[in-house]
């Protein structure tokens, strides 16, 4: 329960709409494009992957794998269907669900509603008194997490090829322990009194990026990779779609849309929502990896393998 909030402007808000209409205005700012004019002239196109790799449009098989390796018990999205329902009912809705989904991989439009998204706000602390002590878990539609998921699914084997070998998170085969272990190996090589050259550590904080990213930056990384343009359609359609609105209190609050790739709020789920993680952490490498090439100079999308 919810009982005050305070705002960017220091004020505590105890009435139940001025907390609403706080937590609403918050995502709604932090969902809004402050760039009006994208340059990403630093993209260049290097080794487009196949296309039927990702033109493919799944089968009834590949969406029913799909959606059987989702947790069953997940929080459903604004429909109120959660996996569980969609098993055990497979039978009598299976094809209809088959023929939304390869009608959406056909024509690249998104069915109407299908993206909506519910924002639940989950504490991070005992006593949380500001917005970010809140963390926002977006419960999304199974019907859309199917569509991610195998959107996903047609990118990933290809990741390992074309990400730097610094990017450790992620990618099947590698693991982010290494780099933690890199890190503390470089901290303990500065502390030697051997050491006599000239260096220091950045940290940089992605989280503001991870929350969001430019709709443009995704479609020119997309277009920079060498994907087909029908699949950057619907990576578009996934990403500028979706509507909002926040669980306060277990009322629902306003129905917005963004006007940037909300990564986390519609992604960063975890447990709840694997394929839009799944869909998220893509996006997340690809701006992660673009930082590493700028820093170093390098080609963003050349092979390593």
């Amino acid at each position: 329960m919810i009982l005050s909030i305070k705002d960017e402007q220091n004020a505590t808000h105890f009435m139940p709409d001025r907390i609403a209409n706080t937590f609403v205005s918050y995502f709604r700012s932090i969902f809004t494009s402050s760039l009006g004019n994208n340059d990403n002239s630093a993209l260049e196109n290097e080794d487009p992957i196949p296309n039927e790799d990702t033109y493919s449009v799944p089968n009834n098989d590949e969406i029913w794998k799909v959606l059987s390796e989702m947790k069953r018990n997940a929080s459903p999205g604004p429909n109120g269907f959660n996996v569980e329902f969609y098993l055990a009912t497979w039978s009598w809705i299976g094809d209809d669900v088959t023929n939304l989904v390869q009608s959406f991989f056909s024509s690249g439009v998104m069915p109407n509603h299908i993206s909506d998204t519910h924002i639940a706000l989950i504490p991070k602390k005992l006593v949380p008194l500001v917005l970010t002590n809140y963390r926002p878990i977006s419960l999304c539609n199974v019907i859309y997490k199917i569509i991610a998921k195998c959107l996903a699914n047609r990118l990933k084997p290809h990741l390992p090829d074309y990400i730097q070998p610094s990017q450790q998170a992620f990618i099947e085969g590698r693991r982010i322990s290494d780099n933690i272990i890199v890190a503390q190996e470089i901290t303990h090589s500065f502390q030697l009194s051997s050491w006599k050259g000239k260096a220091f550590m950045l940290k940089i904080d992605l989280t503001k990026a991870f929350d969001r990213l430019e709709w443009s930056f995704i479609h020119k990384a997309l277009v920079c990779k060498g994907m087909h343009g029908h699949f950057i359609k619907l990576v578009h359609a996934c990403i500028s779609t979706p509507s909002f609105l926040v669980i306060i209190n277990g009322q629902t609050y306003a129905n917005f849309f963004g006007h940037l790739s909300p990564c986390q709020m519609l992604c960063l789920s975890l447990g709840l929502q694997e394929s839009c993680w799944d869909q998220g952490a893509r996006q997340f490498i690809l701006c992660s990896l673009l930082t590493t090439c700028w820093f170093l100079g390098q080609q963003p999308f050349k092979k390593h393998r």
